[in-house]
């Protein structure tokens, strides 16, 4: 593997969920008022990563200096001739939570594992006729495709029998059109939807339709067939991105949405051939002076995270996404939206009273774990495990240029680094336990999702180690 430089691109960060308003590649956070109530340290047990509720608005047309703030998006388009204002109301991401690798052999695309949705509720202040919102949405959808090529790209296997990242360049424009056809889904209704049926839906109609990137835009018909409030959710793989980065695309997806209503982008046959140019470059650092790519360590680094992952992890408990008829679960995903008030305060609490290294991804991780452990007691296994390992992962691409033009590949580079929770039996909470149980045992299994991340910043090679089993893991999954 040669070796790259650190370079990070705005619109595919990698970065741990934190609070506030991602713009411009910084993290702004709101003023902080009061005080968080320990309810909602409690209330989140259940909780996989933090929703965060903003209230943005989008703006078609200039605003003057005083109003712009971290929550305004502003445009200029020389057709503008009235402000144009689309009110974002909820703004949440759901990391979808399922077992990972629960047996052998690997199913071919076990996309169940890595999936991903984020999703807006939207109000239009001058209403449309539905045919019309539905043309600027797939419009809009194909000008997200044309300016991230990501979103289209397959895992496939070179002539090396490496896992590649495969993008193919569209040579025509019915060919390219051929993409929001397949993965753009349009419904609607009298009644709005939850995040968790519109994440439904999606599942349910995109079936074993095996690409990275799909989109769902629901929206509720008043009596005369026009569309004042709507829904938009994407369903992203994890392989293309992560979930700030989806955090980010969905907001480029609502400015394009925006432009689409204004104008419709037309793209040529040329400026298809070319869209490969539009790759992220390198945004991760694949090696440095420190990476270790050979030796005994190394090997038994290998042969490590290959039983942890394959074997050990088979004993974790997970959530389904969907219900399965054969075997019915008692398990269920709730979804909790935070105002971003909440959110702040909510981190303010828990520097002070778990640590000050502690954060809401660490806070997070450790509240899935402590729920699974509820949901499914060590006491209920046949061989009862001491130990729980939660996987975290490191996504790594490295964009080369092909000679071809119609390909450029990306290989697969993912760390795989286990937070380990040991004595799981100390974890466990009884059915009645009580508040101060409860918040007792969610410090203490923050604390120990907090040293797993610090030793994880603290180790100066990180990727190679799961170089080889995820090239291997690539090719099953090939098959």
């Amino acid at each position: 593997m040669a070796r790259t430089s650190v370079k990070r691109v705005p619109s595919l960060p990698t970065a741990p969920c934190s609070l506030g308003t991602r713009h411009a590649g910084r993290v702004r956070r709101p003023p902080v008022h009061g005080q968080a109530d320990e309810s909602t340290l409690l209330n989140l047990a259940g909780v996989c990563f933090g929703m965060i509720r903003q209230h943005t608005n989008i703006h078609v047309g200039p605003l003057p200096l005083s109003e712009r703030t971290p929550y305004h998006h502003v445009y200029h388009p020389s057709t503008c001739t009235q402000p144009v204002e689309i009110y974002l109301g909820i703004l949440s991401w759901v990391m979808a939570t399922a077992r990972t690798f629960v047996g052998s052999p690997l199913v071919s695309r076990a996309k169940d594992v890595h999936e991903m949705f984020i999703s807006g509720s939207l109000t239009l202040v001058n209403p449309l006729p539905a045919p019309t919102l539905r043309s600027a949405a797939q419009n809009a959808w194909l000008s997200l495709r044309f300016d991230v090529p990501e979103l289209e790209v397959s895992a496939v296997s070179g002539q090396d029998n490496r896992a590649y990242m495969h993008y193919q360049t569209p040579k025509t424009s019915d060919e390219a059109n051929a993409w929001p056809e397949r993965t753009a889904m349009f419904e609607h209704g009298k009644e709005s939807l939850d995040s968790e049926s519109l994440r439904e839906n999606i599942l349910l109609k995109k079936g074993e339709n095996n690409d990275p990137a799909f989109l769902l835009v629901y929206s509720k018909l008043t009596g005369d067939e026009v569309v004042t409030d709507f829904h938009v959710m994407l369903n992203l793989d994890h392989q293309i991105t992560d979930g700030i980065g989806a955090r980010i695309l969905l907001g480029k997806y609502l400015s394009l949405l925006v432009s689409s209503l204004l104008k419709t982008r037309v793209f040529s046959s040329d400026d298809w051939k070319h869209s490969g140019e539009n790759l992220s470059p390198p945004w991760i650092s694949i090696l440095n002076q420190d990476q270790v790519t050979s030796g005994p360590e190394y090997g038994e680094t290998v042969a490590w995270n290959k039983k942890v992952l394959l074997e050990r992890m088979k004993t974790n408990p997970g959530l389904p996404l969907l219900p399965n008829p054969k075997t019915p679960s008692v398990q269920k995903t709730k979804h909790i939206t935070l105002s971003s008030s909440t959110t702040t305060l909510l981190l303010q609490r828990i520097k002070t009273d778990i640590s000050p290294t502690s954060n809401i991804t660490h806070f997070a991780h450790a509240s899935l774990v402590l729920a699974l452990l509820r949901s499914q007691p060590p006491s209920t296994y046949t061989t009862v495990p001491e130990t729980f390992y939660s996987s975290c992962w490191l996504n790594g691409r490295r964009y080369l240029n092909h000679q071809r033009l119609e390909k450029n590949y990306v290989p697969i580079c993912m760390s795989f680094s286990p937070i380990i929770f040991h004595d799981l039996q100390n974890l466990v909470l009884e059915k009645n336990a009580g508040k101060e149980e409860v918040k007792r045992k969610l410090v203490e299994s923050t604390r120990i999702a907090s040293g797993g991340y610090e030793k994880l910043k603290a180790r100066k090679s990180v990727l190679p180690e799961f170089v080889a089993l995820a090239e291997d893991l690539g090719r099953k999954m090939l098959l």
